[in-house]
């Protein structure tokens, strides 16, 4: 073997003292008069250069495996945070088990600061029935969309309230539907002091939590009646595959132009992607392009589905 330079006599000793003698990189640091983030490029060297060699000596579960996956597969999207839950029940088994997941993920990161919004889903719906160990309560719940008449527990407004009782935190609502009758209509409702102050609010959310929808006659717009099978028929001949508060995306995740875009009551994109952590959440293999789509938007952040519909993203093909 031939001889080690100097700085690969460095690198060799700190991965020696990292991983075999259990020493910090703060030790280390100090140990040889450098920074901490210079033990780091060393230690990542340790590995490039084959000095040192990392692998997993058990099997990943299968939801962590999923994880670490998905995270790959993505790895060029906003999208920093996958949680995958395990189910082996039904549809309305799985939306359960993320929505106890979620609310999980709320009871371990929701901060005083925090403004949290809402939209809608049946999965969203869950949630407020599963939030127990609070650390703390963010500083207001506040509706992101309109209501959705027809989907009763599913609506953001009532999701909303439900949240707001059980965070013991006070709620912003919008009393209005999500789509109106025509873009004049909803353009004099947008400046309603009610509707306007909620508004404002939205503008100022730093968490939100978001259904994924599909751009079919699934949709929670035309389950609620506010769209007909037809409207979404055209969006689709465009591409359409995801939908997030009444924004529909293509397969690459460009927000496609709709007929009602002018007449909707809902948080407009720029807004959503200003959000620091927004929570997507799904249920079901066959969502699968919808959330590659909204995924690809890059609007969420954190995304939390069940293993069947993680299984299926991670088959999808670009």
């Amino acid at each position: 073997m031939a001889e080690l330079t100097k700085s690969e006599t460095l690198i060799v000793k700190a991965a020696s003292l990292y991983y075999m003698t259990g020493l910090t990189q703060e030790q280390i640091a100090k140990q040889f008069g450098v920074s901490r983030p210079t033990v780091v490029r060393m230690l990542k060297k340790a590995v490039d250069e084959g000095y040192v060699e990392i692998r997993m000596t058990k099997k990943l579960p299968h939801t962590m495996e999923l994880e670490t996956q998905l995270q790959a597969k993505y790895a060029e999207s906003q999208l920093n945070h996958i949680i995958v839950v395990e189910n082996d029940g039904d549809i309305e088994d799985a939306k359960i088990a993320v929505g106890i997941a979620v609310a999980e993920y709320l009871e371990q990161n929701l901060k005083k600061d925090h403004i949290l919004g809402i939209g809608w889903s049946s999965t969203l719906s869950h949630i407020p029935k599963y939030v127990k160990n609070l650390k703390a309560s963010p500083h207001r719940v506040v509706q992101l969309g309109g209501y959705l008449q027809g989907l009763g527990t599913a609506n953001a407004q009532n999701i909303s309230i439900q949240l707001g009782n059980v965070l013991n935190t006070p709620v912003e609502t919008i009393p209005a539907p999500v789509l109106l009758e025509n873009s004049m209509v909803c353009q004099a409702l947008l400046k309603d002091i009610s509707v306007a102050n909620t508004m404002k609010w939205v503008t100022n959310c730093n968490i939100g939590l978001v259904g994924i929808g599909v751009a079919t006659k699934q949709s929670s717009l035309v389950q609620a009646g506010y769209l007909k099978e037809i409207e979404v028929e055209e969006v689709n001949k465009q591409g359409a595959e995801g939908e997030i508060l009444s924004h529909y995306f293509d397969k690459n995740g460009k927000e496609l132009v709709t007929p009602w875009s002018e007449r909707m009551v809902s948080v407009d994109l720029e807004t959503l992607k200003n959000i620091n952590n927004l929570i997507g959440v799904a249920a079901g293999k066959d969502k699968a392009n919808a959330v590659n789509s909204v995924i690809k938007s890059n609007i969420i952040d954190t995304l939390v589905i069940d293993v069947a519909l993680a299984e299926a993203l991670y088959a999808l093909t670009f």
